[in-house]
């Protein structure tokens, strides 16, 4: 009766700890998904309102990539955890789940994927920003939403063959389909295509355009821009190593597997939880990633504040909203001044 006792004990604990993580799972989801919902309608409504050169434009259509990936992404991984969550509680009927799960599974690699390429697109219009700068139709808006279309095409293209192979199947103790980890074939395939091919892409790019701006020798406005530029990259690549060190935990559960032959019980959960909180940090990450777009969310936010003190009565409440409207011509004329030395290299190049 005791070890009974005990291993009730055992598997009620097991089951909140499950259920706690799957609980901080779809929080750090929610939170990217209006993160990157509220980045995509700041550009959006930014762009309409203000007009930008070339360049400034295409950086923000692929900040808005970026987000449209994290989005759709958090979509698969809050479907999934809802799931699982109702599995373990016998919330609601395993069929209604069971329906199109292949397809979902299959859904969230393609969206992960396209994380990476959304990276390796962004890293590519930097580098014909510095290295190709004459090539002016490597910088042209219209030619960016072509490269996106064929970004989305190859990262179904790359997924496909783990829907051929079927390599995503139903998991029963996780109540959704996915890449087993038991599967060593199957993840092999896994990281090769969802992580690794763009990883070496991204990699290959951010070392052309760094071994060529320390062999140039150009003028102080094409240095300064190419600065610009490389913090820029600094930041891409600080948000990808995030992106690898969170995915650590997947590695070492696929690893001790391979040792030990035992899968532990909470390996896919941690994996996603680590997910969930990558998508959170590239979600929070991008709004800051142009500084155009950082500037314009803090000038429509002083201009809230103006609006709501200009209604006040007091002295106070007036002398406040004077020196806020003093503040935000500051900020405009600062954004305004950021935009222009930002701008395209013909421009440049006849200053």
């Amino acid at each position: 009766m005791f070890v009974e006792n005990s291993t009730n004990a055992t598997k009620t604990s097991l089951l909140w700890f499950k259920t706690l993580i799957n609980l901080s799972t779809l929080f750090g989801i929610i939170i990217a998904i209006i993160v990157s919902l509220f980045t995509i309608l700041l550009v959006v409504v930014s762009y309409c309102r203000r007009r930008y050169n070339a360049q400034n434009s295409v950086s923000m259509l692929l900040t808005c990539n970026t987000c449209l990936t994290v989005f759709c992404s958090c979509l698969m991984l809050f479907y999934m955890n809802f799931a699982s969550i109702s599995g373990d509680w016998h919330l609601s009927s395993l069929y209604f789940f069971q329906q199109w799960c292949i397809g979902r599974g299959y859904l969230l690699f393609v969206f992960i994927n396209a994380i990476y390429l959304s990276y390796c697109l962004q890293a590519f219009f930097r580098l014909c920003r510095i290295a190709f700068y004459k090539c002016k139709y490597l910088q042209m808006f219209r030619n960016y939403l072509l490269f996106i279309l064929v970004q989305w095409s190859l990262s179904f293209l790359l997924i496909l063959p783990m829907r051929i192979r079927r390599f995503i199947v139903y998991l029963p103790n996780e109540f959704y389909c996915q890449v087993p980890m038991t599967n060593l074939k199957a993840i092999v395939f896994s990281i090769l295509g969802v992580y690794f091919i763009p990883l070496c892409l991204i990699c290959i790019i951010y070392i052309w355009i760094i071994v060529y701006i320390r062999r140039q020798s150009i003028i102080h406005i094409r240095r300064q821009q190419n600065i610009r530029d490389s913090r820029i990259l600094k930041r891409i690549c600080f948000i990808i190593s995030i992106l690898l060190a969170l995915g650590i935990p997947s590695i070492i559960f696929v690893i001790l597997f391979t040792i030990t032959v035992r899968l532990h019980s909470m390996a896919y959960r941690i994996g996603w939880f680590t997910i969930s909180l990558s998508l959170v940090f590239i979600a929070l990450s991008s709004v800051y990633l142009i500084p155009q777009v950082s500037m314009i969310s803090l000038y429509n936010y002083l201009t809230a504040i103006i609006t709501s003190i200009s209604y006040g009565n007091s002295a106070s409440q007036t002398s406040n909203a004077s020196y806020m409207r003093i503040t935000l011509r500051t900020l405009q004329r600062s954004s305004n001044s950021n935009i222009k030395s930002d701008s395209n290299h013909h421009t440049s190049e006849q200053l």
